[in-house]
């Protein structure tokens, strides 16, 4: 499948986000006779790449990783075209699945950036992972995880770059499932994305809004990352003070939270790290540098006061702000 005919699922993904997703319009229901099953079956095209994986990149235990990876989505791929139409949707779902761990392994070496090769095949994989979802979106209106394709739909299209559509399908998903979607998930991972989308075009009022509305839901684990990014927002717009209050609410629920797994701690303490360093940076602009010394262990505490004390004198040399650094050295 070339890129071409990719541009044309695009193309159809717009137009049936602008029709309505899932609204019957142009969606097939699973309810139709066999024709029409059978016609709908025919409308997914998955990709083939033509490239061949440097095998020198990886380990044997990769290598066998991705093999095996792979060995499961044709093992899927066969079961899928033996099943009957009306008994699919899981079994898409899961492929979808399977291509995006495809696209993991890929990236389980830090050297896969440098060769085209494994790019690419990690672009044709999340190329089918858009594929499939659209196809499960526009076939199957009454799947029950539905909220789920069309979030997962945006992410893989915000990966591929292609940030216009992904928008569209977030906020569609939004105005069609907000009632539906497991409220603390996937609606603050679309608001998030959403507010991504608009902090990379430079938006920041709009991204802003979008932050406050993961804000708005109180128990989800991204409120620590919108308060961060809503800093983020001010500080670019040189709003300082308002950037020092939001990144100090970022460092307060990042040292308050409870990660349950190493993969919530790692994105805990990322955000602790950058919030401290952001903190710092935003002070440099708006603090008063006697003030330090006092205020950056109610910050960040014992413990992170004296390496954000050393940031700061890294800035203001790097910046040149030679009183200032005096200022803040005659404090200690």
């Amino acid at each position: 499948m070339t890129k071409k005919s990719f541009t044309m699922v695009f193309s159809c993904v717009l137009g049936f986000l602008l029709c309505g997703i899932a609204s019957g319009c142009t969606a097939a229901q699973t309810t139709q006779d066999s024709q029409d099953s059978q016609k709908s079956t025919q409308a997914l095209r998955l990709e083939e790449s033509t490239q061949t994986l440097p095998k020198d990149v990886y380990s044997t235990k990769q290598l066998q990783i991705i093999e095996r990876e792979e060995s499961q989505i044709l093992l899927l791929r066969q079961i899928i075209a033996e099943t009957p139409p009306h008994q699919k949707a899981d079994l898409l779902f899961r492929l979808a699945e399977h291509y995006m761990d495809l696209v993991r392994h890929f990236a389980s070496t830090q050297r896969h950036a440098e060769h085209p090769a494994i790019l690419e095949k990690s672009r044709t994989a999340r190329r089918n992972v858009v594929r499939i979802y659209f196809y499960l979106a526009q076939n199957y209106p009454e799947y029950s995880r539905l909220c789920e394709v069309h979030y997962f739909m945006g992410k893989t299209l915000f990966e591929l770059n292609e940030k216009p559509t992904a928008l569209k399908v977030f906020q569609s998903l939004l105005r069609k499932f907000s009632r539906d979607c497991p409220r603390f998930r996937w609606i603050a991972n679309t608001h998030a994305q959403i507010g991504d989308i608009f902090f990379e075009q430079e938006n920041y009022s709009q991204a802003e809004q979008s932050y406050q509305q993961v804000l708005a839901l109180k128990k989800s684990p991204l409120v620590g990352y919108a308060l961060h990014k809503i800093a983020r927002c001010a500080m670019n717009q040189k709003r300082y003070p308002l950037a020092l209050s939001q990144f100090a609410q970022a460092i307060d629920w990042a040292q308050k939270a409870v990660p349950r797994t190493t993969a919530e701690q790692t994105r805990r303490d990322r955000l602790l790290d950058e919030s401290l360093k952001d903190y710092v940076f935003a002070f440099s602009h708006a603090g008063q540098p006697k003030e330090a010394k006092a205020l950056f262990p109610q910050i960040g505490g014992k413990q992170y006061a004296p390496k954000m004390l050393s940031f700061l004198k890294e800035i203001y040399q790097n910046q040149k702000k030679h009183q200032a650094l005096a200022e803040l050295e005659r404090s200690h």
